[in-house]
């Protein structure tokens, strides 16, 4: 997916900011350098980057980082007043990673994705205070799937050994139609699961993900987008997040793929409909959004990052990710190739610092490209299909016994739901 042909900076921001991208340009890669603009200019004079206010959180940070770095660009480089992403990360390790086990495992990650030490950072010892987090009897990290896939995926980042308690118990979380949960199915969370195994070694041919990408392929609806819960009106996060468990398949999200709908709506013409022409915001429901224009990035450069990544730990500000592209379209890191239905898990060996090293390929966030900056609730039991709320946007058309504004206010509960939840697992 990322076509190497020429060198080109993806927009005029980032290009200010010395950054260059190696991508040929094309509408989704021309968006997401517009996008790039968008959230370069929202950066704070502390380096960080804002999340539904202006200050800058250590989630939307991460988010931000994990956006710079798919377009090519390392996030160090990124500077306002002097101070970068990881200045200030750096200020805030201590309290965000002991906020929540997921913040903890989001550090880490992000740590990785800024080729710095995650054994020391902050003043704090982030890898440690992660993995204390970890319960290796049952295999379970935190209190609900997001965190715990963000844990797979940090180890796996750090080439770290990923405990297979920690894989098997996200496959016995599975619900019956391949969907995983948060607060009841839902696509993001199937995503970054999917993703999460991936990294771990399992291969994309294995029932898991398979019926994983069953069930967001039932998710999928007609403009080629997906919402959190479906059925509902899709929206750029969750059509980012799926679209980088597709990458991550080793499957197509563009035209002439198996993801195509009818009429050649695609997963990447409903992001392409997202955007604000004006000035390059990804909008969630009309309006700009920051994190969806972060978390959206990754999707436009059809990229699952940061798992298919090569991070090396540099002393300069140096970007050193490099890519290759597929036949399939499928972006790689060039010392491990993307996981086919025949592929073997690929063994991660942990190394004596616990220095950032290659990513596995990964068939693959918010997150939401990642957990943050609150704690989120403990895991709920499975929600039945009779009781789930409907989804962002609009319900079922019909609902026995149910005024049409008991059904409004639903929906609007439901945005509302959906919107906490997002806000949660930053």
């Amino acid at each position: 997916m990322f076509r190497r042909l020429t060198l080109a900076c993806v927009g005029i921001a980032l290009c200010a900011a010395g950054a260059t991208q190696l991508f040929a340009a094309g509408p989704e890669t021309t968006a997401a350098g517009k996008a790039g603009d968008y959230i370069r200019s929202l950066q704070n004079s502390d380096g960080g980057f804002p999340d539904f206010a202006t200050t800058s959180t250590s989630g939307a940070t991460i988010d931000a980082s994990f956006a710079f770095a798919s377009l090519g660009i390392d996030p160090k480089t990124v500077k306002t007043a002097g101070k970068s992403p990881a200045d200030f990360l750096a200020s805030q390790a201590p309290v965000y990673s002991a906020s929540s086990a997921g913040a903890a495992a989001k550090l880490v990650l992000g740590i990785a994705t800024l080729n710095l030490d995650a054994t020391s950072f902050g003043g704090i010892n982030p890898l440690a205070v992660m993995e204390a987090n970890d319960m290796p009897a049952t295999g379970q990290y935190g209190t609900d799937l997001f965190a715990q896939a963000y844990f797979i995926l940090a180890e796996a980042a750090l080439k770290r050994t990923v405990p297979p308690a920690s894989v098997s118990y996200v496959e016995s979380l599975q619900r019956m139609d391949g969907g995983w949960e948060l607060f009841g199915e839902d696509t993001n969370t199937t995503a970054l699961v999917v993703r999460a195994l991936i990294a771990a070694g399992v291969p994309s041919g294995d029932q898991h993900i398979v019926n994983g990408l069953a069930y967001l392929k039932a998710s999928q609806q007609a403009d080629g987008g997906f919402p959190y819960i479906a059925p509902g009106d899709s929206d750029p996060d969750s059509t980012a997040f799926v679209i980088q468990a597709i990458v991550a398949a080793g499957q197509s999200a563009e035209p002439g793929g198996p993801w195509e709908k009818s009429a050649g709506k695609t997963p990447l013409t409903a992001m392409l409909s997202f955007q604000n022409q004006t000035n390059g915001a990804l909008q969630f429901f009309g309006t700009d959004s920051a994190f969806a224009t972060y978390q959206g990035i990754p999707g436009l450069m059809l990229d699952a990052f940061p798992e298919q990544h090569t991070f090396t730990q540099e002393p300069t500000a140096t970007a050193t990710r490099t890519q290759t592209p597929t036949s399939t379209s499928t972006a790689t890191s060039t010392s491990s190739p993307t996981p086919s239905a025949t592929s073997t898990p690929r063994p991660h060996t942990a190394t004596a610092t616990s220095t950032p090293a290659t990513v596995p390929s990964l068939t693959a966030t918010a997150v939401r490209s990642v957990l943050g900056d609150v704690a989120t609730p403990a895991r709920t039991s499975p929600v039945l299909p009779s009781t789930r709320l409907p989804s962002t946007g609009s319900g079922p058309a019909t609902e026995s016994g149910i005024s049409g504004s008991l059904l409004l206010l639903g929906g609007v509960l439901a945005l509302a739901g959906s919107l906490a939840i997002r806000r949660g697992r930053r």
